[in-house]
């Protein structure tokens, strides 16, 4: 689906369609698929969508990871950089349709989110599924 500027009901909407047709065919893994530099409406789009796919689904958590190494998106302490330049100085901040001003995408997702969002930093990660699992209830 093509929602980064869509409206946020309207992109819901269609989301939940998408999931419904995929559900009927069988599928039952899913990936919402946003853009790697995270741009959406100002109201957002990712964060209501996300929400309402978790609703659907019966899944009281999910993980969002906009990184794209090969494109040069990469995450730190969760600001989005573009090559070696925080989003926000990478000249997305300009961008006609939905600009992006703030690379803390924490942030940027919880401003989208009714729920909580939280921040799981690699070396969270890299000692291990019990240190992950311990973050995640934080």
């Amino acid at each position: 689906l093509k929602s980064r500027t869509t409206p946020a009901a309207e992109a819901v909407s269609e989301s939940l369609a998408a999931l419904a047709w995929l559900r009927q065919r069988g599928c039952r893994q899913f990936f919402f698929k946003y853009c790697s530099t995270f741009d959406s409406t100002a109201e957002g789009n990712i964060g209501p969508v996300a929400e309402a796919l978790q609703e659907a689904l019966d899944c009281d958590f999910t993980l969002a990871c906009p990184a794209f190494p090969e494109t040069g998106r990469t995450l730190f302490r969760g600001h989005l950089f573009v090559q070696d330049q925080l989003l926000s100085e990478s000249g997305m901040q300009h961008h006609p349709l939905t600009p992006m001003g703030d690379a803390n995408l924490v942030r940027v997702l919880q401003a989208q989110s009714r729920g909580k969002v939280g921040l799981l930093r690699y070396d969270q990660v890299a000692k291990g599924p019990e240190a992950v699992r311990a973050a995640i209830a934080e």
